[in-house]
């Protein structure tokens, strides 16, 4: 089965109407989302590869609130990490309510 990779997304294979390019700094995001595809998705990805050079804006969304959330949480990481020491909390207790 061959693709037409110029009509379709390169994460979902949708067949929108509208696609955003990922070597190109995106003006609604701000980012270049080929560089977050290859970091948050850990897949190489080049203008060479043979994939689609296009991604859907529901799949851009995603992308950015997935970037979004690991960067808040590596955020709260380094904030935790500066704000406590392991003896502190070593001395408090924590109670943990199941689910």
């Amino acid at each position: 089965m061959e693709f037409q990779c110029a009509v379709m997304c390169r994460l979902c294979l949708s067949k929108n109407d509208c696609f955003f390019s990922i070597f190109l700094v995106n003006k609604k995001c701000g980012y270049i989302p080929a560089i977050v595809i290859s970091e948050l998705l850990a897949v190489q990805v080049s203008e060479t590869d043979g994939y689609p050079h296009v991604i859907c804006l529901p799949c851009l969304d995603k992308l950015t609130d997935y970037k979004s959330f690991k960067e808040q949480c590596l955020a709260a990481r380094s904030n935790f990490d500066k704000s406590f020491n392991s003896s502190s909390l070593l001395q408090g207790t924590v109670r943990v309510l199941p689910i």
